[in-house]
């Protein structure tokens, strides 16, 4: 587990890289306000995928309760009614738009095609086909680079662009047939009942666990542009520090969340404890002295700054350094909300991260009273983060005594 971890964080960091610099050469191949649509249909199809992200906890955790087999077909079907219905309320808000930059038939093979990439995705991390799964976001920005490089060469740019996200999802579903073809071949079961019941429970569960854990990222910029107005301090957040953080955090946070919970999944219906136990003790040795780096990082952020990006944006450093001492919490967290998860507590990760959320807002709300500028709503994220890690550290104890 340990091995996958950091071999999973190595190729992130190479994901990352892959995707940042296909967006500097679309920035120069693209024109500004085409590409800014675009990516804005994308991201409205991202947040519909988001409904259907609690299907992959919950197929994880039938699947390591020997449940899954029972329920397949119901799950299967529907699943691809979900999407049918969703992928129909795309095409109208689409199709209604004045702006449109392509064929709204496009958007909705390109959701469709998202929708089989990820239901795939989720069966083959319930299955823990890990190696596979840890080469799967590789594979994925790989295809979309060469995809659009092969396409462009016979239509315009825009279209190109959409057609190599499609092949993307194709190229990802190809990969899993080859590496994992265990999971296009469940064979379905029956006999138990009750069993679907559970698992739609913790599908709504672990839906809105996402969405509470995504809301303050989401509003943290809007909240500082509409509350304070300071476009420079707006700017030096969205450009710099926002998108260090946020890409450290995926990073460092998603390869635990993602890898972990199949595997607490599994030692917790054993009953092997003292496992989890070890694991949690582990993650705590490794992210103390993870805390000593960041710290000490904090120091050279400036410098770091300077050099990169233009000097308007030096201040940046401040934003930076008052989130990046909250990295080893929000890891240890996610850590936790799995070993929640794993005990089928949803309903607790859930309040874990719904109390992150009321304390932000509480925060926001205390520091503009008090006048504080823009910077607040930074310490308004930390009050969250950290709130957060003392809620999942109190539960941890109860059921890992």
């Amino acid at each position: 587990m340990k091995d996958i971890i950091s071999k999973s964080i190595l190729l992130t960091i190479g994901v990352i890289a892959i995707n940042f610099g296909f967006k500097v050469y679309l920035s120069y191949s693209i024109e500004k306000e085409s590409l800014g649509v675009f990516y804005t249909m994308l991201d409205i199809v991202s947040i519909v995928v988001l409904f259907f992200s609690g299907y992959k906890d919950s197929i994880v955790k039938a699947v390591s309760n020997e449940t899954f087999q029972f329920i397949y077909k119901k799950v299967y079907r529907h699943y691809t009614l979900a999407t049918l219905l969703a992928a129909g309320f795309l095409y109208c808000i689409y199709s209604s738009q004045n702006s449109r930059i392509f064929d709204p038939a496009l958007l909705i093979a390109l959701f469709l095609m998202m929708q089989v990439s990820n239901f795939y995705s989720y069966l083959n991390m319930a299955y823990r086909n890990y190696y596979s799964t840890l080469f799967e976001k590789t594979v994925k920005a790989i295809g979309l680079v060469v995809s659009y490089v092969v396409f462009s060469l016979f239509f315009s740019n825009l279209t190109a662009l959409i057609l190599a996200y499609i092949m993307q999802s194709l190229v990802h579903i190809l990969y899993l047939n080859e590496t994992s073809r265990n999971i296009f071949h469940i064979r379905p079961l029956s006999g138990k009942k009750g069993v679907y019941k559970v698992f739609v429970k913790q599908y709504l569960l672990s839906t809105a666990i996402s969405f509470s854990g995504s809301i303050t990222t989401y509003l943290s910029a809007i909240m500082m542009f509409y509350l304070f107005s300071d476009k420079n301090i707006l700017a030096e957040y969205q450009v710099v520090a926002k998108s260090v953080f946020f890409a450290l955090i995926t990073v460092f946070v998603h390869p635990v969340s993602a890898y972990t919970f199949p595997e607490l999944s599994r030692l917790v219906a054993e009953k092997a404890y003292d496992k989890v136990r070890h694991m949690d003790a582990l993650l705590i040795k490794y992210l103390s002295l993870f805390m000593l780096v960041v710290i000490f990082a904090t120091v050279f952020t400036k410098t770091a700054i300077g050099f990169v990006f233009p000097h308007a944006y030096i201040d940046s450093y401040k934003l930076l350094n008052i989130l990046l001492p909250m990295l080893p919490f929000i890891v240890y967290t996610s850590f936790v909300v799995n070993i929640l998860k794993a005990f089928d507590r949803f309903d607790l990760a859930l309040y874990i991260r719904l109390c992150g959320v009321g304390l932000f807002f509480i925060a926001i709300i205390i520091f503009y009273m008090l006048s504080l500028d823009a910077r607040s709503i930074v310490y308004g994220l930390d009050i969250g983060f950290f709130g957060m890690f003392v809620l999942s550290y109190f539960f941890k104890r109860k059921y890992l005594q």
